[in-house]
């Protein structure tokens, strides 16, 4: 069983987690977020008024009328030496919380402490041995994130099934997307040629609509002032970007996805050649000649080569 308990910084709607003005907030965010100073993360605690950085220790800065009134305190997070946003010190602290809540070895149950847990930022993964497992995690991590002022979310944290060839249960959740990717049965081959179901990750159907809405406001039909050398000069960076990181399993899932491109060349290709007479096979044909010569010409093509979709 898997426990998903993704964007808990999205709900985060109590009277803690308005922002780092809040004062009660701001102590305990401190607290959490304090623990990466010494790496990655530091927290510079600076006045709203005079600007400077102090210890927050009952400071008093003098006002252009010659009294002094006590300094109005903000917190600032600074990652790598660029001001962080709110979604970078929300996301600390909710893995900071998370955290706490998996080594606590008082408070909690030995489903908590004996599971293995992933995640990346504020989207989190709890691997479990059992149903009963997973329902306790779920409850004693909500437990712990109510009692610092957040909830998680209500759509996207549930209990899944990891359904393989081993595990062939029944059940309603048997998949999750997490970074990106989709984790739910799918077909492999195993070293013999051999095919059996197994749990693993691809490209998820909201990552594939993302990148074809990209490729969309392209509008590469239009750009016919370029040659197609000049074009994979363009795009190359960010397919082989794509490629890089979703291709990593299951590739063969970008294929289709990628495909929208190609149709987005054949377009191009009826635009700038007009002795093709606007022929959308001629096109194809063309478009499959400089593939054969030049394959390595455009990043995915090792993916989708002479795959052009029928649309």
């Amino acid at each position: 069983m898997a426990v998903t308990a993704p964007n808990l910084r999205q709900m985060a709607k109590g009277p803690d987690a308005k922002g780092i003005g809040s004062n009660s907030s701001t102590c305990l965010k401190l607290v959490q977020v304090s623990a990466h100073s010494s790496t990655v993360w530091i927290m510079n605690c600076s006045c709203g008024q005079c600007g400077n950085i102090r210890s927050a220790s009952g400071c008093c800065c003098t006002s252009k009328d010659g009294s002094r009134r006590r300094c109005n305190w903000r917190m600032e997070l600074a990652c790598q030496g660029i001001r962080a946003r709110r979604k970078a010190e929300s996301s600390v602290f909710c893995w900071q919380i998370y955290s706490f809540t998996m080594r606590s070895t008082g408070g909690c149950s030995a489903a908590t402490r004996t599971s293995r847990s992933s995640g990346y930022a504020d989207d989190v993964i709890v691997h479990c041995k059992s149903e009963y497992a997973a329902k306790q995690v779920l409850r004693e991590i909500d437990q712990r994130m109510a009692e610092c002022g957040l909830v998680l979310h209500p759509d996207k944290t549930k209990v899944v099934y990891c359904k393989d060839g081993q595990r062939r249960r029944n059940y309603s959740e048997t998949h999750f997307d997490f970074l990106g990717y989709r984790f739910q049965p799918r077909c492999a081959q195993c070293r013999g040629g051999e095919l059996f179901l197994s749990f693993l990750p691809a490209v998820s159907v909201k990552a594939g609509k993302s990148i074809r809405q990209t490729m969309r406001s392209w509008k590469t039909h239009r750009w016919t002032q370029l040659k197609i050398e000049e074009l994979a000069t363009s795009f190359n960076p960010v397919l082989r970007g794509w490629i890089n990181y979703y291709g990593k399993f299951y590739k063969s899932k970008l294929a289709p996805i990628l495909g929208q491109f190609d149709y987005a060349l054949v377009r191009w290709v009826k635009r700038k050649y007009k002795r093709l007479g606007g022929s959308p096979t001629w096109a194809r044909a063309w478009l499959k000649r400089v593939v054969a010569q030049q394959s390595g010409l455009f990043a995915h093509w090792h993916i989708t080569y002479a795959g052009m979709t029928e649309r």
